[in-house]
């Protein structure tokens, strides 16, 4: 119950205030925006479920609700953990290579959040 509580307005207001603020749309808050929709999936498709039908005792929505409630929280826990390895790799190109070139841009992001949805 407290994972809804607090985790739908965190999530939701991540997502509101890098909306409404054009100096947060930078290429690495993209994996964290991600990682907040995620979330999110988790909040609606597996923590709410859950609540509910242990208020109840059994899972009152049937097979197809069973079906949903498994493809979205295993989804939102997949994209996560993703969201967590691309945001690992990042910063351990930061920390190990500092020398190097390489910038993490907005290509790389874009790239990164296909990997975490295709994964």
């Amino acid at each position: 119950f407290t994972l809804i509580l607090l985790g739908f307005p965190v999530n939701f207001l991540t997502l509101y205030v890098t909306i409404e603020h054009k100096k947060l749309r930078t290429p690495l808050n993209y994996i964290l925006l991600n990682l907040a929709v995620a979330n999110l999936f988790m909040v609606f498709g597996g923590f709410t479920t859950t609540v509910y039908t242990s208020m109840h005792g059994y899972f009152v929505f049937g097979e197809t609700g069973c079906n949903l409630e498994g493809y979205f929280a295993t989804l939102g826990g997949e994209i996560s953990l993703w969201s967590l390895v691309v945001l690992a790799i990042e910063r351990w190109v930061v920390v190990c290579k500092p020398m190097s070139n390489f910038r993490f841009g907005e290509n790389h992001a874009i790239m990164g959040l296909a990997f975490t949805w295709i994964m």
